[in-house]
């Protein structure tokens, strides 16, 4: 019997070509982590599904041929799993001191000028208000900055679209970014 391997089945069987045979942009593979025998090492695998079909079988297409099983190719892609989470650890853990500094440097700022007002108010008005106001923006920054890394978080996420528009690019790029630069400088 004449036999045909092909690429039109999708992870879960169904056809991966339209009503007029032309093929869907589906990828007809996924990956599965399976155990070794000793049950230590997990190992990565891309599998890739194709049809084998009987070419000598009558079927609704005729120059398709009948399905009469699939061929799963199965390649080992630990190696790149394992560069992968590695790379995602680093960049998770450079996130994290960057975060950390970026929050303390204006958190310290904010805790020695409350102190301040606490421990050792002046009698001079103007400089008990330079320290509410470096409280206010060090505390603004942080909030600013939190709340920017969660839409962050949540465009990774899928939970938020973004739809591009034309801006002013002084107005509303340059100009808040100087703004946010010139606070932070205050508070550091």
């Amino acid at each position: 019997a004449s036999h045909s391997v092909d690429d039109d089945i999708s992870q879960d069987g169904a056809s991966n070509r339209t009503k007029h045979g032309k093929a869907r942009k589906s990828d007809p593979s996924c990956e599965a982590t399976l155990q070794t025998k000793d049950g230590h090492r997990p190992v990565h695998l891309l599998l890739t599904a194709s049809a084998l079909r009987d070419m000598s079988s009558p079927s609704s297409d005729h120059s398709r041929g009948q399905i009469i099983g699939a061929v799963i190719i199965a390649q080992d892609i630990s190696r790149q799993h394992a560069a992968l989470a590695l790379h995602r650890s680093e960049t998770e853990k450079g996130i994290m001191e960057w975060l950390s500094h970026e929050v303390r440097n204006p958190l310290s700022v904010a805790v020695e000028a409350s102190r301040t007002l606490k421990e050792d108010p002046s009698d001079d008005p103007e400089e008990n208000s330079n320290n509410l106001e470096l409280i206010c923006l060090s505390l603004g920054y942080i909030v600013e900055l939190l709340t920017d890394m969660l839409d962050l978080n949540k465009c990774i996420e899928g939970k938020i679209t973004m739809n591009p528009a034309p801006c002013r690019m002084r107005e509303d790029i340059l100009l808040p970014t100087k703004r946010m630069l010139d606070q932070r400088r205050k508070c550091v």
